[in-house]
């Protein structure tokens, strides 16, 4: 079993709450966390008290201050969505755990990741036959506004973490019946789509919203020149972006200068190994992938593409037993 560190550094870092405004989500997770213990006594709860650990979504949304493209400075800003409860008795996740898909293949079957406190996943391993989310987590409200406002609900019954990185979206919290002791009645949603995740081009962030569909471009209200030359500015800075974004060479930015470097002569299994390898270093890559390309480029980062590049660099070789030795 892996072991756990207790030291200070190591441990897990709540970074506050994305409450409401514009963001684009640059990260996201499904994992088992527990809050930390009441300060304050609160109703029948005394000070000190603590809920058991839960299965939760973890988004992470960097703020933009309009939904033109314009990013906000400060960084990123987590938001915990609850999906399922400890069983009672117990105190343990029975029904349903973080989950992983192999090499990122969500075709196959997803490995079970426990559920141990800070166990994470790219998506949800169910322990019981029929499971299902109930419809009034904060989790499954989410997901309901977000389908409400044009999100492909194919997509969404895939339930992996990376379709919903580069979501570009206004989010806010409101308030929903069905509020106990057992369902928070407050949500966290989606009220306006201006970058699907699964969109291949950026290139409509400043003049897309509500569900996806281009807005009255031809026939806008009349701006006022400084919004007017705003708004253009965000629609060449995004079109010179595309123009000079090339996912084959990020794979091969982050294959050569971050994972190449941390496996320096170590030999992995095999090419799948290295391509989930070259998944997790996408996300230590300075300088960071830009979240509305990250989907295309670890959609280019296949086992062919990254022999190819890594065999031409010489980066690694790859053994007859299929064995990959890096340099």
């Amino acid at each position: 079993m892996p072991k756990v560190s207790s030291a200070p550094e190591d441990a897990y870092r709540f970074k506050g709450s994305f409450e409401e405004g514009w963001g684009t989500v640059v990260g996201a997770s499904y994992l088992v966390f527990q809050f930390s213990p009441t300060k304050e006594a609160k109703g029948d709860r005394p000070a000190g008290s603590q809920d058991p650990p839960q299965l939760m979504c973890k988004l992470e949304i960097q703020r933009y201050a309009d939904g033109d493209g314009n990013k906000h400075p400060s960084p990123p800003e987590e938001v915990l969505l609850a999906i399922q409860k400890s069983d009672k008795m117990t105190g343990e996740l029975t029904a349903c755990h973080p989950g992983k898909y192999p090499d990122g293949n969500v075709e196959g079957d997803p490995e079970d990741m426990g559920g141990a406190l800070g166990a994470e996943g790219d998506t949800l391993f169910a322990m019981q036959d029929g499971y299902a989310i109930s419809d009034k987590c904060k989790y499954m409200r989410f997901t309901a506004s977000l389908q409400e406002k044009g999100f492909k609900p194919a997509i969404l019954k895939r339930t992996w973490a990376a379709d919903l990185v580069g979501l570009y979206a206004f989010f806010k919290n409101v308030q929903v019946k069905g509020g106990s002791a057992e369902f928070d009645g407050t949500a966290f949603v989606v009220d306006k789509i201006v970058r699907f995740p699964y969109e291949k081009s950026a290139a409509g962030d400043a003049a897309k919203g509500g569900k996806g569909k281009p807005a009255a471009a031809s026939k806008p209200a009349a701006p006022a020149p400084d919004s007017a030359a705003a708004f253009n500015k965000a629609k060449e800075d995004t079109a010179k972006a595309q123009f000079l974004f090339d996912a084959d060479e990020i794979v091969m930015a982050v294959l050569t200068e971050t994972l190449a470097p941390a496996k320096t002569g170590q030999t992995l299994k095999d090419l799948k190994k290295v391509r989930l390898e070259s998944l997790m270093a996408l996300n230590k890559h300075k300088p960071a992938v830009d979240a509305a390309n990250k989907k295309a480029v670890m959609d280019a980062m296949t086992e062919t593409k990254l022999q190819e590049i890594g065999e031409a660099t010489g980066v690694f070789t790859v053994a007859d037993d299929g064995s990959v030795t890096f340099a």
